[in-house]
């Protein structure tokens, strides 16, 4: 239980992922900063990208931003 506790302070406390990255961490680093406490051991890693293989017709990114992406960053903002 105290786990618990500790994890959810820890999640409310941190910096978004975005603010994570604007600072220069890794994705590994991140998790060392939200999971350090808690005996993470990276055991192996994938290098990944970003790939957007749709066409112009099909780019629905800003509707999603506007209608999906931005209203659920105002929801974490307003949780901290």
């Amino acid at each position: 239980m105290i786990r618990k506790r500790n994890l959810e302070k820890k999640i409310i406390e941190i910096d978004s992922v975005t603010q994570m990255l604007d600072r220069g961490l890794t994705p590994e680093q991140i998790l060392e900063e939200i999971l350090g406490d808690f005996g993470l051991e990276i055991t192996d890693t994938t290098e990944t990208r970003f790939h957007c293989d749709c066409s112009k017709e099909r780019e629905h990114f800003p509707h999603l931003a506007k209608r999906i992406l931005i209203p659920l960053s105002q929801m974490v903002r307003a949780l901290r």
